[in-house]
């Protein structure tokens, strides 16, 4: 490695660090992440962290390990802070790349596994939204899917097969007890489909894979039955399998199946870009010579269609593939790049981009798009200036065209956390509810505020193809906006708990048209912009 391939490297390493760890706190909270916040806040401020709870109440859509994750993470911090909820994501994300590193330093070059890290941190929809949403639970999750396949591949090519069945089973209990159904899909068509490959299909009727599976039905059938002695646990089962139902073919119509199947391929390499661009030249590669290709192809290929066919797909939910997506990818980079002409053009074409970029940075602080504010124009001009002089490096220095291309996009993650999130901050959601809750708790003086309304019901099933086998009911409070109860607790510490009775003296909050069916006196009035609800913060008066 020359001296210029090692500085471009240590410019990739500071700007990806810097631009993944740092400006976390910068936008509140979005998307999933009030949600995750605040069943993590109730498993740590609650009674009964075994639990999941909202509001005080059961929560069913989710198992508890995230809610532990967070937790953890909170008391680190000190803190229910934006960046106490994305560090787990973003810590998981940064594991994954390192293991890939190790994964495929172990059984290949060292090139591709270079390649396949720096791939894997640069994927377009990870890096500039999930990894900027990181308190989401799918970062997380990613990290246990791909450590369960990892387990099977690893322990198969060591034929450990006790440690192979023992350890998978054991993640794939883990990640059931943080996202429920998936997990177990995983481990079951994974395991069936690359043993049968490589002719060890007679090791799924062994003792020891038995052994595997007594183990998952341990920690999961522990769980639940620990969970009985509190709460519903048949209803909270019925609603992790209409979870998963809802979200996959099995509740689908045709037509919307056929759509699903049209869509997702356009919807995969959009989310992969610029690295799917790589797999024209897919057929180049003589995939037989790399072990660690070869289970990264049987794991898509025995998994990614439940995905392909899901009408209700979610580009989050593809990020437990993107491992192994990145390592096909390096494959292909790392014989490509083995041309001289084709690393050449490669630079010249990152260079390009790097000054088209800087422009676009540089020219925006004069139009009408950013706010005439000096602080915000300096940013951009800076930030334009730095692609400048990248593209000018990159000019000059037409080899490591995957470096090059790499540190364009690896630059572009703490420009937009320093020029594009204040903008995106100062007209999210997060601030009005941020301030929506502010006045709530300065007109009740700190006093406790109930959440309180009729309560929400819903019946999960038990349903297969259209048919329902088992169904109950179950009662929830009312919907509302995460922003609220995670923004009540980062200011006052405390959990927005619910109750459906009123009394004289305390402080509700609540639906208007509720606050007024109770003959509450109204003290504050907002608009719920999730539910499209009038909220009020009330008290019931003496007649």
């Amino acid at each position: 490695m020359n001296k210029a391939t090692k500085v471009e490297l240590i410019l990739i390493i500071v700007f990806l660090i810097g631009g993944y760890f740092f400006f976390n706190n910068v936008i509140g909270l979005r998307a999933e992440e009030p949600r995750r916040a605040v069943v993590g806040i109730e498993a740590l401020l609650g009674d009964n962290a075994l639990v999941p709870a909202i509001h005080g109440e059961p929560y069913y859509n989710k198992p508890p390990v995230y809610n532990w994750v967070l937790a953890t993470s909170f008391l680190i911090h000190d803190s229910f802070s934006p960046t106490a909820v994305r560090l787990p994501g973003v810590l998981s994300l940064w594991i994954i790349a390192i293991i890939l590193f190790w994964l495929i330093r172990k059984y290949g070059e060292w090139k591709s596994a270079l390649f396949a890290a720096l791939i894997f941190l640069t994927f377009g929809d990870l890096i500039y939204y999930g990894a900027v949403n990181a308190g989401e639970i799918d970062l997380f999750y990613s990290l246990l899917v791909f450590l369960q396949a990892l387990a099977i591949f690893h322990f198969h090519r060591q034929r450990k097969f006790g440690w192979l069945f023992t350890v998978s089973y054991l993640l794939a209990a883990v990640g059931t007890l943080t996202k429920g159904l998936p997990s177990v899909a995983f481990q079951g068509l994974t395991l069936f489909v690359y043993l049968i490959w490589q002719g060890d299909w007679k090791k799924l009727f062994s003792w020891k894979h038995f052994a595997g599976v007594t183990v998952f039905c341990l920690l999961v059938g522990g769980y639940f039955l620990a969970y009985a002695k509190y709460e519903d646990a048949t209803a909270f089962m019925l609603n992790l399998w209409s979870e998963s139902s809802q979200k996959s073919a099995n509740d689908a119509g045709a037509a919307r199946i056929l759509k699903a199947i049209y869509s997702f391929p356009l919807q995969l390499i959009q989310i992969t870009l610029p690295w799917s661009i790589f797999f024209i030249w897919v057929r180049k590669v003589s995939w037989k010579q790399s072990p660690v290709a070869v289970f990264s192809w049987v794991f898509i290929a025995a998994n990614i269609w439940i995905y392909w066919i899901s009408p209700e797909l979610r580009n989050r939910y593809l990020y437990a593939f993107f491992p192994f997506l990145a390592i096909l990818i390096a494959s292909i980079v790392s014989n490509q790049t083995r041309s001289e002409k084709f690393d050449s053009v490669l630079s010249k074409i990152s260079a390009s981009l790097a000054i088209l970029i800087g422009i676009a940075f540089i020219v925006l602080p004069f139009t009408e798009a950013i706010p005439n504010i000096v602080d915000f124009k300096l940013s951009f001009i800076l930030c334009g200036l730095v692609f400048s002089g990248i593209s000018v490096y990159q000019f000059r220095v037409s080899q490591n065209g995957i470096l090059h291309v790499v540190l364009v996009l690896a630059f572009l993650r703490p420009a937009y956390n320093i020029c594009i999130l204040p903008l995106q901050a100062a007209d999210s959601k997060s601030t009005y509810y941020a301030d929506q809750v502010e006045e709530l708790i300065e007109i009740s003086t700190d006093e406790t505020i109930y959440w309180t309304g009729r309560p929400y019901m819903f019946q999960p099933e038990l349903s297969l193809l259209g048919n329902s086998f088992m169904r109950d009911s179950i009662e929830t409070p009312p919907l509302l906006a995460y922003q609220i109860p995670y923004y009540y607790s980062l200011q006052t510490g405390q959990r927005l708990l619910y109750t459906d009775k009123t009394r004289e003296g305390f402080w509700y909050l609540g639906e208007k048209q509720f606050a007024h069916s109770e003959g509450g006196k109204i003290y504050f009035e907002f608009r719920d912009k999730w539910t499209q609800s009038d909220l009020v913060l009330y008290q019931i008066e003496k007649p």
